[in-house]
């Protein structure tokens, strides 16, 4: 199969990938490889070997973007004079969300390699989209945290009326 075997190009490619525009194209190649295997069915194995790639691709974009880009940034206050000039961090090369989810895949590389298995334990395809969404609902699930009650718990007043205590 000759599309893996400039997946193992691209792998070192993505590994010395310095800038955004690298990494952009390096993902642009991997999403045309898996466009052309679901059009020719290929084996699902294979196309989630592509669908790795292109969530590492992802991750990779996260971590430049987050050196280049940090958070929040510079976005240019027109009402700011005198400032030093930094780099312009208000024109940021993807989208507001390709910057979010890049930078999701790539802060939560656990949760990322977990999400992975178990889309590939469903026999599903692996998916920058899936990957990325799943990620937000177990972060999410992790948020909530269920309150506990304790009915020993000493307290100081009480109502008169009803008798409840607080």
């Amino acid at each position: 199969m000759n599309e893996l075997q400039k997946l193992e190009s691209f792998e070192y490619e993505l590994a010395i990938a310095q800038t955004v525009e690298e990494v952009k194209l390096l993902h642009s190649a991997a999403e045309a490889m898996a466009k052309f295997a679901k059009a020719n069915q290929a084996a699902t194995e294979a196309q989630n070997k592509i669908g790795r790639f292109i969530v590492k691709a992802a991750a990779k974009l996260g971590e430049v973007l987050d050196k280049n880009y940090p958070k929040g940034g510079n976005r240019g206050n027109q009402y700011v004079s005198g400032k030093v000039e930094q780099d312009d961090f208000g024109k940021m090369p993807v989208s507001k969300d390709e910057s979010s989810n890049s930078r999701l895949i790539n802060n939560e590389e656990e949760l990322r390699e977990e999400v992975m298995e178990e889309i590939e334990d469903r026999g599903e395809v692996i998916t920058v989209n899936k990957v990325q969404k799943e990620i937000r609902k177990k972060l999410k699930n992790e948020i909530i945290i269920e309150p506990t009650f304790d009915e020993n718990i000493k307290t100081d007043c009480q109502c008169p009326n009803c008798g409840y205590e607080w």
